[in-house]
C-alpha cells in the first residue's frame, strides 16, 4: 500500500486535535490494524485501531515517549 497516496486520496493531512487523531486511526486501519471489538468509535473509524497498532509496534511507543520527553521537559514547562 502506498501510504502517501492513501493520505492524499482521503484528505488525511491534518495532524492537529481530534481530526489529526482520527486521521491517524484511519491510516493504521488502512495498513491492517483493526480492533476486533471496534472500541471508541467515531464517524468513519475507531480509536481502538490505534491501540492495536501501538500494542504491535513498541518502536512507535518509544518514539512517542522520546517526543514527550523532548517537548515536555521541565525547561519547556517553565517557559509558560
Amino acid at each position: 500500500m502506498n501510504i502517501d497516496k492513501f493520505i492524499n486520496e482521503n484528505k488525511l493531512h491534518s495532524t492537529e486535535g481530534t481530526k489529526g487523531l482520527e486521521n491517524l486511526c484511519r491510516i493504521v486501519k488502512a495498513i491492517g490494524y483493526k480492533d476486533p471489538f471496534q472500541q471508541l468509535q467515531f464517524k468513519g473509524g475507531c480509536y481502538g485501531d490505534l491501540f492495536v497498532f501501538l500494542e504491535d509496534n513498541p518502536g512507535a511507543i518509544e518514539m512517542l515517549i522520546e517526543w514527550i520527553k523532548e517537548n515536555h521537559s521541565e525547561e519547556n514547562e517553565n517557559e509558560d
